[in-house]
């Protein structure tokens, strides 16, 4: 019995017994490492902080997320991809390259579409930047071939994107699969 209590009492000097070399003691980590019951109550409060914190962040189920990209899109039936970027895509890039706040014009010209995406800058009010895209391509409509619908200008939104997609496949053509999956 005596031998246990020498030895719990030699345990608990355990840190007294440590030796640090001497310019380790003028340091400031000496103070955490002979204090430990100080080092645990200030890992205690910094995980409470955090916690408080993150439990009192803003957050919101569903935020509207604004997206600075706005579509242009003109039908050309029967057109080929070549005529498309000749007689619509070129003539609208044209119009669109003095348009303000601009990043980055991407188009494509596909058989009877044209698609010419515009992003804005980030910092840019995007109602204002729409309405903005809306003059261009209204001016660019008297230089489109007259073959050519009315170009169609969007706006890209979070939420016409489908937050769940299904595929099915099987022996059937696809107007059986989407009647069966509707």
């Amino acid at each position: 019995m005596d031998k246990e209590n020498n030895q719990h009492s030699s345990d608990s000097r355990y840190l007294e017994r440590l030796s640090f070399r001497p310019e380790l003691r003028k340091t400031w980590l000496n103070f955490f490492v002979t204090n430990f019951r100080v080092v645990v109550l200030l890992i205690l409060v910094i995980t409470a902080w955090g916690l408080y914190s993150f439990a009192s962040l803003p957050r919101e189920s569903n935020p509207e997320v604004k997206i600075p990209i706005g579509i242009v899109a003109t039908a050309y039936p029967g057109a080929s991809p070549s005529d498309v970027e000749e007689f619509v895509t070129k003539k609208i890039e044209t119009k669109l390259s003095g348009l303000k706040g601009v990043k980055k014009i991407t188009s494509n010209s596909y058989n009877s579409l044209s698609s010419i995406q515009v992003e804005f800058n980030a910092n840019e009010n995007l109602e204002d930047a729409i309405r903005r895209l809306r003059d261009k391509v209204t001016e660019a409509k008297p230089d489109i071939s007259t073959e050519a619908k009315d170009p169609v200008v969007r706006e890209i939104s979070l939420d016409d994107t489908p937050m769940w997609a299904i595929s099915l496949t099987g022996p059937y053509d696809g107007f059986t699969l989407r009647a069966f999956a509707e």
